[in-house]
């Protein structure tokens, strides 16, 4: 009599995923958070939460050698973006952005989508007990606090939103800021930086 050893199919992207992900942030209170996007049928908006509120009016940070991102848990799905929600274009259109090809700062109205992104829903994870830059010293961190339950982060919604796998390219009529002039269309490019 023989016996036949099963081995169950595991999809590998199934599985739990920890990444580091690297924008677009915002910072309340000296915390940063990624920004709380929503997705439903095809658009993308915010909610204000976690600080993130409709007076906030900084333009969106990513991560540079003085501003690290951090670990997220990836919750699976790939969505298109083929709208903005009013609140994540009411955000778009209150910011001064500054143009990075010409240093020019402007003003947007009437943003659309130009190229639709995908983007995917992670976790934030608490860098209280785990490492906030891609290539840390040490392979350990040593605290007081125990880490919050499975890591996650302590924020409403348990940090979770979108991230994007694909950039969304949006559309404006920019105003510049100084001299005040018509400046035509301007494309902002939203995205985010992953470690893989």
């Amino acid at each position: 009599m023989s016996s036949i050893h099963k081995t169950p199919f595991v999809n590998a992207k199934a599985l739990p995923d920890v990444q580091y992900a690297g924008g677009p942030y915002f910072t309340v209170e000296g915390n940063k958070y990624l920004f709380p996007f929503v997705f439903k049928n095809g658009e993308l908006d915010l909610q204000y939460i976690n600080g993130f509120t409709a007076d906030y009016v900084a333009t969106p940070q990513g991560t540079t050698a003085n501003e690290e991102g951090g670990l997220v848990r990836r919750l699976g799905g790939i969505n298109l973006v083929q709208s903005l929600g009013s609140k994540f274009k009411k955000y778009i259109e209150s910011v001064t952005w500054v143009d990075t090809t010409g240093g020019v700062t402007y003003t947007a109205k009437h943003a659309k989508v130009y190229k639709p992104g995908l983007i995917t829903k992670v976790q934030q994870l608490s860098d209280q007990n785990l490492p906030n830059d891609i290539n840390p010293i040490e392979s350990y961190i040593s605290t007081d606090k125990a880490p919050d339950s499975d890591f996650a982060v302590n924020i409403t919604g348990y940090g979770s939103t979108y991230v994007f796998e694909k950039p969304l390219v949006v559309v404006v009529d920019a105003t510049g800021t100084s001299p005040i002039v018509s400046l035509g269309k301007r494309y902002i490019t939203f995205y985010t930086s992953w470690d893989n």
